[in-house]
């Protein structure tokens, strides 16, 4: 049976209501790990040289050049993956 970890990536978009609402700190993506039924939550400040796209592209490579597969976008402004583990 195969396992699988999964992570998050988000928000997408900014929305300054969700943000205070949710408490997220502003121009920052949020790279979510789920191991073993346990989170691992690493915030990462968008450089101001660039657009927060072009960061998000830049973490998804990262992710997709170590495993890790798309599953879905959700309404919560998150992208979701997810990888085999052995």
């Amino acid at each position: 049976m195969k396992k699988w970890e999964y992570c998050s990536l988000g928000p997408i978009t900014e929305s300054l209501e969700d943000d205070l609402v949710t408490k997220l700190l502003p121009n920052t993506i949020y790279l979510n790990f789920c191991k073993e039924n346990k989170f691992e939550t690493t915030p990462y400040k968008i450089p101001d040289r660039i657009t927060r796209m072009q960061f998000l592209s830049k973490i998804i490579a990262w992710l997709g050049n170590n495993g890790w597969e798309l599953v879905c976008i959700s309404p919560e402004r998150y992208f979701y993956f997810k990888k085999e583990i052995e």
